[in-house]
């Protein structure tokens, strides 16, 4: 019996998934896609430079390096 549950509640939630729909909301719709400015951040070289400093060895410093 309760794998019939489980399999029932399974189908309605996907069921309600296929058929949600969007609402438009006005005040919403007045804001941009995308802001101005808008400037996108440069992810690899934000983990380039995580992984320098969180991995060398070298570094000196108050609680450097961060590796140990």
């Amino acid at each position: 019996m309760n794998k019939i549950l489980k399999l029932i509640v399974s189908f309605l939630m996907l069921a309600n998934i296929i058929t949600a729909q969007q609402i438009n909301i006005p005040r919403i719709d007045l804001m941009p896609d995308l802001p101005q400015p808008y400037q996108m951040r440069n992810w690899k070289e934000v983990a380039m430079g995580y992984d320098s400093l969180v991995f060398n060895e070298n570094l000196t410093g108050q609680y450097l390096p961060l590796v140990f």
